[in-house]
């Protein structure tokens, strides 16, 4: 037997890598899902919901929900179409802990394989792209190719690519887990994929909404009145700044993208635990210089509004519990209605 060329020594050295990549890339993948967090199996989970076939309903109107975690537990669609008397039928993607960028990847593939939708409801998350955060491991859930490079081209932090090529690093303990248990505990493996996939179907079920009950601080999913205020001396509404528009790629890009599809857009502010937060003391300059620009942009009396209510509706610091969720949803049906009723 000839001995190899050192040029076939590589090629033999670059393929063991490649293949044993692969190798822990599935076995990531497979571990990941059954232990692994929460909010990464709804990302991935919601990205696959949006590219597999499905059709809105013809006979109402088509509402789809953007944003991150806070609306993902907030805007409940089945509180929201109540609200409107059932002429609307709205489905939540917000994505938690993610920008604007991953919404606008996930509405194109909605259009793609749903349909456009009528309308959206979006608080608009924007993000710079050159600190490291939550985006490098959420943002990776799921992608898809085109999506990746995308991200590679227009970020100026690469920290997501990482995670994206070798997902191992991400969830290193669930894969010791996953290991330990084909051998000495495989019943632990399909009762948890189980239970996951029962989460799952059920967002799916709730269109969306999901209720982060693992993050609740107390056993009973609410927060006591007399939680973690602020004093009311810092309570003075809030001047806004003066408006800019954003270095996020994205931000234009999904204000351009709807405009193009004909989906029309409304603009809604974040809720807020009573007592922790400010008001604005008037309309913030991107609630009146967006639909300046973008006519399919809409604010309606009260959506730039920041909503708030007191400590018994969250779950956590952040996060509504579900009883919450119906108030939120309700008030944003309200400014929904107030933007849009007379369409119906």
């Amino acid at each position: 037997m000839k001995p190899l060329t050192p040029l076939s020594k590589t090629l033999v050295f670059f393929s063991g890598i490649i293949l044993l990549s692969i190798a822990l890339g599935i076995l990531a993948r497979n571990s990941g899902a059954v232990y692994n967090q929460g909010v990464f199996l709804v990302i991935h989970e919601k990205r696959k919901w949006a590219k597999e076939r499905h059709m809105f309903d013809p006979q109402k109107k088509s509402v789809i929900f953007l944003g991150n975690s806070v609306q993902l537990a907030a805007l409940k669609p089945q509180d929201f179409d109540n609200a409107t008397q059932q002429k609307t039928q709205s489905f939540n993607f917000s994505l938690p802990a993610l920008p604007i960028g991953p919404g606008l990847f996930v509405l194109q593939s909605l259009c793609q394989s749903w349909g456009k939708p009528d309308y959206i409801v979006v608080r608009i998350v924007t993000d710079n792209s050159r600190i490291p955060g939550l985006f490098d491991t959420n943002a990776v859930q799921g992608i898809g190719g085109r999506e990746f490079f995308s991200y590679l081209f227009r970020r100026s932090n690469k920290a997501f690519a990482l995670n994206g090529i070798f997902p191992l690093r991400m969830n290193i303990g669930g894969t010791l887990k996953y290991l330990k248990n084909l051998v000495l505990d495989p019943e632990d493996i399909h009762r948890t994929y189980s239970e996951n996939r029962s989460i799952l179907d059920q967002l799916r079920a709730d269109r969306g909404w999901y209720y982060i009950e693992q993050q609740a601080i107390f056993p009973d999913g609410r927060l006591p009145d007399d939680y973690a205020l602020v004093d009311p001396k810092h309570l003075t509404p809030l001047v806004p700044d003066p408006f800019e528009w954003s270095p996020d790629a994205y931000f234009k890009q999904f204000l351009d993208y709807t405009a193009e599809q004909g989906i029309k857009i409304l603009l809604i502010s974040s809720v807020y635990r009573e007592g922790t937060a400010a008001p604005w003391a008037s309309q913030p300059p991107e609630f009146i210089e967006i639909p300046k620009h973008y006519p399919h942009v809409y604010v309606s009396k009260h959506s730039w509004e920041r909503k708030f209510l007191p400590n018994r509706f969250w779950s956590d610091k952040t996060h509504l519990n579900p009883e919450g969720a119906r108030l939120y949803s309700q008030m944003i049906a309200a400014d929904f209605m107030d933007a849009f009723g007379g369409e119906f």
